[in-house]
């Protein structure tokens, strides 16, 4: 019976050992994904061309297709 105790009792610290790793693991993950977010969102303002607004190339669209 004391074998099944103890063997009880690492079970369940080692769950809450895991618990506390995993909770690590996705804090760590949100916050590389933040940061992946906010470089992609500046990458991508970075390669914005204006669109031509004058002149005859980029104004009309041709519907003959």
């Amino acid at each position: 019976m004391d074998v099944n105790l103890a063997l009880a009792a690492a079970t369940s610290v080692n769950a809450r050992a895991a618990s506390a790793v995993e909770s690590a693991q996705v804090g760590l993950l949100k916050r590389v994904m933040d940061t992946q977010t906010n470089l992609n969102a500046q990458l991508l303002d970075s390669m914005t061309v204006p669109l031509a607004t004058e002149g005859r190339v980029g104004t009309n669209v041709n519907l003959y297709a």
